[in-house]
């Protein structure tokens, strides 16, 4: 890195001194380093304009992820161009989307196990942690009857001879 400003040494938590005269190598993981040489070697050989999503590393080991425009600059004390950047920092977009994605997996997951539990013919009873009847499945109605009395109610309005102090 022969230059940088202010915004890039705050979002890699980083001084003037720990990345002016240094390289990816010396500011990343190996990893990291290796994709940003990739994409550099990219650039200097094709010369076309880069725009693309990369991870980087704040100086305390976190995570970030970046969205690159890279382009070539000639610079007129030097024979070859150099790389110019605009970083921009999509961590907390990327934070969200892997949230909202882990939420949609798990109302899948319960959605799957509620029509697994719907089709069974063995009466099933659907209680929350407090021992309250949530629902019942198809089978425990073709079995007992309808459950209106019971949803809502501590399971132990089923078994008289459990209290609901032992259930919950």
């Amino acid at each position: 890195y022969i230059g940088c400003n202010d915004a890039f040494l705050k979002l890699l938590g980083r001084t003037q001194d720990e990345v002016i005269d240094h390289t990816a190598y010396d500011l990343f993981p190996r990893s990291v380093a290796d994709k940003l040489l990739y994409l550099d070697s990219d650039l200097l050989k094709n010369g076309e304009m880069q725009q693309v999503d990369a991870k980087m590393v704040h100086a305390d080991g976190s995570l970030l992820f970046v969205k690159l425009q890279r382009n070539l600059q000639p610079v007129e004390t030097q024979e070859d161009p150099c790389i110019s950047a605009i970083v921009i920092d999509i961590t907390q977009e990327m934070m969200q989307e892997h949230q909202r994605s882990a939420s949609l997996v798990t109302a899948a997951a319960a959605e799957m196990a509620i029509q697994t539990i719907e089709g069974m013919v063995d009466p099933v009873i659907i209680l929350n942690e407090q021992g309250i009847v949530e629902r019942v499945n198809k089978g425990y109605i073709d079995v007992v009857g309808p459950a209106k009395e019971i949803i809502g109610k501590n399971v132990a309005c089923l078994f008289h001879e459990i209290d609901e102090a032992t259930i919950a």
